[in-house]
């Protein structure tokens, strides 16, 4: 065919032609399928075709069934806060209810407690900041005891809290009354030297006074330095002493010997 397109099925022949008219023919049962043929070479690239026109819309096809029911979702983010809702009007008063049994008997309290007080059972007292009820009668006995149970420990010193901010000044107060005059105080620590003043004009030379009477006798001066070395006197004759024989000695000493002999020479120097 020519100006046209022909598509072709196992049971149908498809020919859409140009005016856009569609022929179907059907086709005559299948043949044997022949002999592979032999691969032909591969043809040369044609040239770009023009776009065709814009085809019709197709018709609406069959809806398909419906698919498999999908997994439940992860659960969703927390939704914002709702708004407040508008306050219900008042209910009806309710009647009265019957009255309740009576409830045990409570704790007695009797302040601070007294060694000289008689406590019945359930007599409550404070000590040193903790709080007792009393089992037993008793007088005279400190809690904690075994006649005393304990109601309330007193705690911990909290921590300091945060400095509160500046108050404002407040209005000034009337003038009060004058007070008795206070106690003489302590006198009070020297003060500093004061400055040199300037120096006076000289004075007038006064009389010569009375000539007074003669000091008593002054103290012994200190001894007075070593004094200079004298002059070297003249070498004297000198000592020539003449000794002859065996075993005489000199002796040159401002005492006499002990045990002088005959033969021994001594020279006296105590002169």
């Amino acid at each position: 065919m020519s100006g046209g397109i022909e598509v072709l099925s196992r049971t149908q022949r498809i020919i859409v032609n140009q005016n856009r008219s569609v022929s179907i023919i059907n086709a005559g049962p299948i043949g044997p399928g022949g002999l592979q043929g032999i691969q032909g070479l591969l043809g040369a690239q044609g040239i770009q075709g023009l776009l065709g026109p814009q085809g019709e819309p197709g018709v609406q096809g069959v809806d398909g069934p419906t698919g498999v029911t999908g997994d439940i979702g992860a659960q969703g983010a927390q939704g914002t806060q709702g708004v407040q809702g508008v306050v219900g009007p008042k209910g009806v008063q309710g009647a009265i209810g019957p009255v309740g049994s009576v409830g045990p008997e409570g704790i007695v309290w009797k302040g601070i407690w007294n060694s000289a007080t008689a406590y019945l059972v359930d007599d409550a007292v404070s000590r040193n900041g903790t709080s007792y009820v009393a089992i037993n009668t008793n007088t005279g006995d400190a809690p904690p005891s075994v006649n005393w149970d304990s109601l309330s420990v007193k705690g911990d010193t909290g921590a300091t809290g945060p400095t509160g901010p500046q108050g404002s000044i407040g209005l000034t107060g009337s003038q009060g009354e004058l007070g008795p005059t206070g106690p003489t105080g302590s006198t009070g620590a020297q003060g500093p030297t004061g400055l040199t003043g300037a120096t006076g004009a000289q004075g007038l030379t006064g009389p010569t006074g009375l000539t007074g009477a003669t000091g008593s006798q002054g103290p012994q001066g200190a001894t007075g330095s070593q004094g200079p070395q004298g002059a070297t006197g003249p070498t004297g004759a000198g000592l020539v002493v003449n000794s002859t024989g065996a075993g005489r000695k000199v002796t040159v000493a401002s005492a006499a010997p002990s045990n002088p002999t005959t033969d021994d020479i001594w020279i006296d120097t105590s002169i």
